[in-house]
């Protein structure tokens, strides 16, 4: 098994926060694909495919919000899924993916590997804001 680390940048742009005691909230995050590179300390993506430096990968990644009876966070998780080293098989995840309507999603793809994922944004105050597919390089460890 072969470790990525995948680096997302996460930038809050609005945030409201009222003043009385249990009032209303409010913010948003907008978040940008940075980078990907292997890794093996604490890895944000594990899969059989090793991909080296200045090959072409695809990681699908997914941002969401939260929150709770006040308020609500728009995009203010995200999380690195999976990654490929072919864009069909990176969309058929994502397909698969869309189908579950459960917490914990168990499948494999066409390229052979076994997926596990565990569905932040299923939940009473989560909605899904996107689930992206990320043409990249990978860069030196």
């Amino acid at each position: 098994m072969f470790g990525y680390s995948v680096d997302i940048s996460s930038y809050c742009t609005h945030s409201h926060h009222s003043e009385e005691e249990y009032g209303d909230w409010s913010s948003s995050y907008d978040n940008t694909f940075l980078k990907v590179a292997k890794t093996d300390i604490h890895p944000d993506v594990v899969s059989v495919l090793d991909i080296g430096s200045g090959e072409n990968c695809f990681v699908v990644w997914a941002e969401w919000g939260s929150g709770d009876s006040f308020g609500h966070a728009d995009s203010s998780n995200v999380e690195a899924l999976a990654i490929f080293t072919n864009e069909g098989v990176a969309q058929e995840f994502v397909r698969i993916l869309d189908e579950g309507s459960e917490y914990t999603h168990e499948f494999s793809t066409s390229d052979g590997q076994h997926h596990r994922v565990h569905k932040g944004w299923v939940g009473h105050f989560e909605t899904l804001d996107g689930i992206h597919i990320e043409s990249c390089v990978m860069n030196k460890e």
